[in-house]
């Protein structure tokens, strides 16, 4: 059976960061902070649905904001928890596709072979142009995500 990671990263960034890479690669499928957010809540909301679709022992959780803080420990935590053998390694090599464009993400992935740790204080990201009802939205689905990938036995990642 398939084993899967979920993975998501706070709104704020995460909406700027979709609008930088669209922009960038001249595509203008989220144009708009809010069409950037709609599609974060959309894709939060698929996440979200499929967790349950696998058996505990199968699937994994983890925030953006944990797996830069602490990659080597969350790549073990993830490879007990789905029992990976061999276990996970902080490193890999970018498909040539994305190295030089036109596949994965055409702007930096190809110059990284690490999940590269980010400073302990988080940077502050200015509200993205969208109603606040939206905003609100996204960051509700970003704490059920949260919520969802957190251990049952409370012990946290």
């Amino acid at each position: 059976a398939a084993r899967v990671i979920f993975v998501a990263r706070e709104p704020r960034p995460t909406i700027r960061s979709i609008r930088a890479l669209f922009d960038r690669i001249g595509r203008g499928e989220y144009a708009t902070d809010t069409a950037a957010a709609e599609y974060y809540v959309s894709r939060l909301a698929a996440l979200s649905a499929m967790w349950p679709r696998f058996a505990p022992d199968r699937r994994a959780g983890v925030t953006h904001a944990a797996l830069v803080r602490a990659p080597e420990a969350e790549l073990a935590r993830i490879s007990t928890d789905l029992d990976l053998t061999p276990p996970l390694e902080n490193r890999y090599q970018s498909p040539a596709a994305s190295r030089r464009g036109g596949g994965g993400d055409p702007v930096t992935s190809g110059r990284h072979t690490r999940i590269e740790r980010a400073p302990a204080v988080a940077a502050a990201h200015p509200d993205p142009d969208v109603p606040p009802t939206l905003l609100q939205a996204a960051d509700a689905a970003y704490a059920r995500f949260v919520t969802m990938i957190a251990p049952a036995d409370g012990s946290g990642h």
